[in-house]
């Protein structure tokens, strides 16, 4: 498979032991789901299947009256919430994304939930006060973003001559296609330090200013791994200012 912009495919043999491989548009590699376009789309699908399946299975479990709710939470959090979240540290989402995530994630969570909880939809109760009962702090959004920002810091800490970190730094030399240049990976740290009002650890000059963190800084924090863990645990900042 080539990854590629063009709707033009380029062809590429590569040939094991006198046999021509097939070119293909899709890929399934160690679970996540890659198309040649080199965008989410197909990955995020397959995870709302995914969990969709897996909340369908569970439901006799966490609908049983036997079944405490601490045992309905436990079940939530390690078999539901992974299935979804499987891969997701790498994605770029864009705004369709994050729309789509939050309309099905969050239906396929609340779905889960409300059958934990005893709640219905005749109850009227927000997704929110829901999510309280269960004593659950963030949203799958949220746990996404979180997941993206724990796996920049890691592999930020990697050493340059781990092959994924040689693939992170990569830079390819080609005339840009046109139209709108793609949101990279940094692209969306940077994004996610902005929306998530990360604050920054330099002090400012004036007491009044109020610095986000941005890209560079970003990267000189998570070499310390606890810091880092410090700065994901207050993700979002809430300000009530």
């Amino acid at each position: 498979m080539v990854f590629e912009r063009d709707e033009e495919r380029t062809k590429c043999e590569i040939w094991v032991n006198q046999e021509c491989l097939e070119q293909v548009n899709e890929i399934v590699y160690l679970g996540s789901a890659f198309s040649r376009d080199g965008r989410c789309d197909l990955d995020v699908d397959r995870r709302v299947a995914a969990g969709n399946k897996v909340n369908g299975a569970l439901t006799a479990l966490v609908k049983g009256q036997g079944v405490a709710k601490s045992a309905r939470l436990a079940i939530h959090n390690a078999v539901l919430v992974p299935t979804l979240l499987y891969g997701s540290e790498t994605w770029v989402c864009q705004k369709k994304h994050k729309s789509k995530l939050c309309i099905i994630y969050n239906a396929v969570e609340m779905r889960s939930l409300r059958k934990m909880c005893g709640v219905t939809m005749a109850d009227r109760k927000r997704n929110e006060e829901i999510r309280n009962m269960a004593g659950l702090k963030d949203d799958l959004i949220t746990k996404i973003d979180k997941g993206v920002l724990r796996w920049f810091g890691y592999v930020e800490r990697m050493s340059e001559d781990r092959m994924v970190k040689k693939i992170y730094s990569a830079k390819v030399n080609i005339k840009r296609c046109r139209g709108r240049p793609r949101l990279t990976f940094e692209d969306h740290v940077s994004k996610l330090l902005e929306e998530g009002r990360v604050k920054s650890t330099r002090i400012p000059r004036h007491a009044c200013m109020k610095k986000i963190m941005n890209l560079k800084e970003a990267k000189e924090v998570c070499k310390d791994r606890d810091t880092w863990r410090s700065v994901l645990s207050g993700y979002p900042v809430r300000d009530c200012a």
